[in-house]
């Protein structure tokens, strides 16, 4: 998307986590990267996990098929 964005109208200043370098990618203005990586767990799993330790601060918006 950021590739096809930056040939219509340039080049992108930002292009977040659809950088061509993994190395290249730059936080949004005021946040800062984590470094974590890919989990090796099911995105499933580890949701169910993250917000099994705190369920007060977590709501999930669960759109799409």
């Amino acid at each position: 998307m950021a590739r096809e964005a930056a040939r219509r109208w340039g080049k992108l200043e930002f292009t977040g986590a659809f950088a061509e370098d993994p190395a290249a990618v730059k936080p949004a203005a005021g946040a800062a990267l984590t470094g974590a990586s890919r989990a090796a767990e099911r995105p499933s799993s580890s949701c169910y996990r993250r917000s099994s330790a705190i369920p007060a601060e977590v709501t999930i918006l669960a759109i799409g098929p």
